[in-house]
């Protein structure tokens, strides 16, 4: 059991967890849905980024302004690289809900079947593509493809735009010309070719994991979402996980961020 201690205010009042999440990217996301399902489960989820309630977050044309934005981006940056000349290479994560699902071009792409199945000889045991397949269908919606290695009714909306101009025409007409075979659905096995890309997106808008699985969890009572606050250190005691320190950062949504100051859970 997790415990959350309220500030100089609320010093008597004690709120219980059953799990603290900390982050709400792709898979934070995912995870207080999955979690909060059976309404038995009381789940804090914390995010040191902001709501994704933003225009720009929104609409997939403008993500190059998101990746240069740190309002919603972690602006990592790589070891400096040899091929680079000593110069290093931008790496930015999602800094909001949504995580990096929020900030990413919207690509759909499972994946080479190969490199699953890579995976799993190196003795990563479950991790085939076979053993995932079940997994993929089960997040993705999608009308295109066969129905028996692609999802219809999962929570991620997947689009895919065909006949864009006569450039991108030309451009898959010289791919085949040359050599390299058109795929009709690089999400279903057949990886290796050229092919229009597949959209996480869902009527012309981002479909994140925040749109697509946070959001309606987020109706349910026993979830509750702090964004503005960053984690320190998690909490042992004798041996065993009971909670997180974190503190107060950046612009945090004023409806939650009015009720405490500074918390340890």
């Amino acid at each position: 059991m997790l415990h959350q201690k309220l500030g100089k205010q609320h010093a008597d009042a004690i709120q219980s967890y059953d799990y603290v999440i900390v982050g709400a990217g792709s898979a934070g996301c995912v995870l207080a849905d999955r979690l909060t399902e059976s309404g038995d489960r009381r789940v804090l989820l914390l995010e040191a980024g902001g709501s994704d309630k933003r225009l720009d977050v929104h609409i997939p044309l403008f993500v190059g302004k998101l990746l240069n934005n740190p309002e919603v981006t972690w602006p990592f940056r790589s070891e400096p690289q040899l091929n680079l000349d000593g110069g290093s290479q931008l790496l930015v994560r999602g800094k909001l809900l949504g995580g990096s699902s929020s900030i990413n071009g919207n690509v759909f792409v499972r994946g080479d079947p190969a490199e699953y199945d890579d995976w799993a000889k190196s003795g990563c045991t479950g991790w085939s593509y076979a053993e995932l397949l079940p997994y993929f269908k089960r997040l993705e919606r999608f009308a295109g493809g066969d129905g028996n290695v692609r999802g219809r009714n999962g929570p991620v909306t997947v689009t895919e735009l065909k006949n864009f101009d006569e450039l991108s025409e030309a451009f898959l007409g010289s791919c085949e010309k040359s050599g390299i075979a058109l795929v009709d659905d690089y999400n279903d096995g057949s990886y290796a070719g050229a092919a229009y890309l597949q959209y996480s997106t869902r009527r012309g808008f981002r479909c994140s994991t925040a749109r697509a699985y946070l959001a309606r969890a987020r109706r349910r009572k026993n979830l509750r979402v702090l964004t503005g606050v960053t984690a320190e250190r998690v909490l042992i005691d004798h041996g065993r996980a009971t909670g997180i320190k974190y503190r107060l950062t950046g612009k945090p949504d004023m409806r939650l961020a009015q009720r405490r100051r500074r918390q340890r859970i």
